[in-house]
């Protein structure tokens, strides 16, 4: 996914519809420098996210892997340095994607929801900003972008989180 590129890799899995703030997220990663975004899986959104990122002008900066087989996922997870849930639907959230970018060790960013300040504690092990908004997304993502102390701090934090309250 790096093909040499010292950029830092920001990732969203999952399955490409509307409510999963995909919008929100190119938005965002326009306004921060020094990043690619990769977008693992596929879904009914993926041609109007194809326009918007070509739109942007962010073909260069993107990367679509389409749908990944399942005991792949985690080498994928694994190669990105900051992870997103951009949105939900429902207002309160708590998506898998979200305890497997975790389990992972990556930092992880999403939305201040109630589903996800039940699993991210804001700063601790994990970056929750305003949803909706792509303001707050941005500053979030520049701030990990910026500091690879604070992306590693976060991620091992998130790595203890899921052993200690969230491992089967």
């Amino acid at each position: 996914l790096r093909g040499g590129s010292e950029d830092i890799l920001i990732g969203w899995c999952g399955i490409m519809r509307g409510w999963h703030g995909l919008d929100l997220l190119l938005a965002a990663v326009g306004h921060v420098s020094g990043v690619r975004l990769v977008l693992v899986g596929d879904g009914p959104d993926l041609g109007r996210i194809e326009r918007i990122v070509a739109e942007r002008g962010l073909s260069a900066r993107t990367i679509f892997t389409g749908r990944v087989p399942h005991d792949q996922m985690p080498k994928y997870i694994a190669a990105v340095d900051i992870a997103v849930a951009a949105d939900d639907r429902t207002g309160y959230a708590s998506p898998m994607k979200v305890v497997e970018y975790m389990a992972a060790g990556r930092a992880v960013v999403a939305p201040n929801l109630p589903g996800l300040q039940d699993l991210i504690q804001d700063g601790v092990n994990g970056l929750l900003f305003t949803g909706g908004h792509h303001v707050a997304l941005t500053a979030a993502l520049a701030r990990l972008a910026a500091d690879s102390g604070l992306r590693h701090r976060l991620g091992s934090a998130a790595r203890s989180t899921v052993e200690r309250e969230r491992n089967w």
